[in-house]
């Protein structure tokens, strides 16, 4: 009794925190539009991306995917730490070892600190290795995509997966409703089918709520949303045409992640849909992070320890941490 009353004062919580009045949308909850199938999309391939000195996740990955019968290419990841050096300090990279045309070394906070209280707003963060390297990965298998033979039609998915993705239970059922409910006239871009709960910012002690209103989300369907921002790249789908838009806009500036949201944000490049619920877990669920057994370190959380609140500050140090003994 005890249990479900305090999960009725959760979803309380959540409700006065998120007033669907204060979304632009106005349609957070309880107005689901009706859908009409389209049955154009199919998936062809699914992509991991693994880190060489990393068996042990990619033995895990072959254990969650396996669970679910899902098919998949290894594709070896861009290593950060060997690549762009071991540095304590992010921004002691040599600018001459990071491409200019895939990445940017530094970037601006002004976008994310909207959403993220641990992020001091309009500061120049620099990139740590771990990062680039994930930037480096994501944009070649980018390029595997737009590369491909892949449908001209554009209603070809191919789903890519960092190795610490965890698919849900009755994947394959889940990926057909989401398929079937995707628009027809005109091909989609991109379909996130893991991200970042946007009710993770009342873990911070001294959340300010206004932050909670830049969020913004539109029920699209039955099983999908339009949700800004949608952090994480765990697990998503492109087709060949979202691709290459991803492409030609390069150079990514900031975490690979942030830069399709703020990207998308200012340009509205990529028609994008979540599957809602997600199909997807990832490592952001907290037990890599407190575990260390993350291999991106994030520059945002470094610089936290100085600049911003007290669970900023506190993750940052772990971050210290875990990277010091790796």
């Amino acid at each position: 009794m005890r249990a479900a009353i305090a999960g009725v004062c959760i979803y309380a919580g959540l409700a006065v925190f998120i007033n669907p009045k204060d979304n632009n949308d106005g349609n957070w909850l309880g107005f689901k539009p009706p859908r009409g199938p389209c049955n154009k999309y199919t998936v062809g391939k699914n992509y991991v991306i693994n880190l060489d000195r990393r068996s042990d996740r990619m033995d895990q990955a072959f254990i969650n995917f396996g669970k679910e019968s899902i098919n998949f290419e290894r594709v070896s990841a861009v290593d950060g730490k060997e690549s762009f050096g071991h540095h304590e300090n992010c921004s002691n990279i040599p600018a001459e070892v990071v491409d200019a045309k895939i990445a940017h070394r530094v970037y601006n906070t002004k976008y994310n600190a909207q959403f993220d209280p641990a992020v001091p707003a309009d500061a120049n963060i620099s990139l740590c290795a771990g990062e680039i390297g994930c930037i480096y990965s994501h944009v070649n298998v980018w390029r595997m995509i737009a590369e491909s033979n892949s449908s001209a039609d554009g209603f070809s998915l191919t789903c890519v997966f960092e190795d610490d993705a965890k698919p849900v239970l009755n994947f394959h059922h889940g990926v057909e409703q989401v398929l079937s409910e995707l628009p027809c006239e005109k091909s989609l871009d991109m379909l996130y089918l893991g991200y970042i709960d946007y009710f993770w910012p009342l873990l911070y002690f001294d959340f300010p709520r206004e932050k909670l209103l830049h969020i913004k989300q539109k029920q699209t369907s039955y099983s999908t949303v339009q949700r800004e921002p949608a952090f994480s790249t765990v697990a998503y789908c492109l087709t060949k045409g979202g691709a290459q838009k991803l492409l030609d806009e390069l150079p990514v500036k900031g975490p690979i992640d942030l830069w399709i949201n703020e990207m998308n944000s200012n340009k509205k490049v990529l028609d994008v849909r979540l599957a809602n619920p997600k199909l997807a877990q990832g490592g952001w669920d907290g037990s890599e992070f407190w575990s260390g057994s993350s291999d991106v370190v994030h520059g945002s959380l470094i610089n936290s320890i100085e600049n911003s609140t007290t669970m900023g500050a506190i993750m940052s140090m772990w971050y210290k941490l875990n990277e010091a003994f790796r």
